[in-house]
C-alpha cells in the first residue's frame, strides 16, 4: 500500500494536530499517511476517495458519540450523511471511532493538559474514570470546561486548543486506555509498514 488517507470529522484546523499525533508512524516520510479534514461532508468524502484513490488505503474516522458498543457500520449508516455511492464498497475494517469523542484522547494525558493550560488547571474537575472511552460525552466536555475555565487561555475550545493539544498528547497513554484509538494505530502501522 502506497498511501493512507485518512478522512475524518472534523475542522480543518485540527489536520496538523492529526498529523504530528500519529507520527511515530512516519518518522519524517509523512507523505505516506494524509489527514483529510471534514465537517458535515466528510462522510461523502470518504465515499468518492473509494473511487478517487482505488490505490490509497482509504479510511475514515468519526466522533462515536456514544459508548463503543453503539457504533459500528451499521451505525454509520443510519447517519443523515450517509449517501453510499453507486460501486463504493464500504468494509468495518475502514472506519475507525474516537470513543466517544476526540476530546476523550485528552483525558488520557491529564500532564499534558496540565502543562498546556498551567496555572489555575483544576485537574480534579475532570472525569476519573481512566478508561476514557466509558466517559459520556457531555461529561468530558463538562470537564475539560470546568478545569480549564480560571486558565490564561481560557475555558475549552475545540478549534483553539484542540489542534494544539493534539501535538501534546502522548499517543502511548491514548492508546493505554482508549482501545479504538489503539486499533487504529495498529491498523495504520500494519498498512505502513507494507
Amino acid at each position: 500500500m502506497s498511501k493512507v488517507r485518512v478522512y475524518f470529522e472534523g475542522d480543518a484546523t485540527l489536520r496538523p494536530g492529526f498529523q504530528h499525533f500519529f507520527t511515530s508512524l512516519t518518522g519524517d516520510d509523512r507523505s505516506r499517511l494524509r489527514f483529510v479534514a471534514g465537517e458535515a461532508t466528510v462522510v461523502r468524502d470518504f465515499m468518492i476517495a473509494l473511487r478517487k484513490h482505488p490505490d490509497s488505503l482509504n479510511l475514515l474516522l468519526l466522533d462515536c458519540e456514544g459508548s463503543a458498543e453503539s457504533c459500528s457500520l451499521a451505525s454509520l449508516e443510519r447517519r443523515a450523511d450517509w449517501r453510499p455511492l453507486q460501486g463504493a464498497q464500504v468494509r468495518q475494517a475502514q472506519v475507525f471511532w474516537m470513543v466517544q469523542i476526540m476530546e476523550s484522547w485528552f483525558l488520557a494525558d491529564r500532564e499534558a493538559l496540565a502543562a498546556y493550560y498551567g496555572n489555575g488547571f483544576r485537574a480534579t474537575s475532570l472525569p476519573g474514570n481512566p478508561r476514557v472511552e466509558e466517559i459520556p460525552k457531555a461529561d468530558v466536555l463538562r470537564g475539560l470546561r470546568e478545569a480549564s475555565r480560571d486558565t490564561q487561555k481560557g475555558q475549552y475550545h475545540k478549534t483553539k486548543h484542540a489542534p494544539v493539544l493534539l501535538k501534546q498528547i502522548d499517543p502511548r497513554k491514548v492508546q493505554a486506555a482508549a482501545p479504538n484509538c489503539r486499533r487504529l494505530f495498529d491498523e495504520l502501522q500494519t498498512c505502513l509498514t507494507d
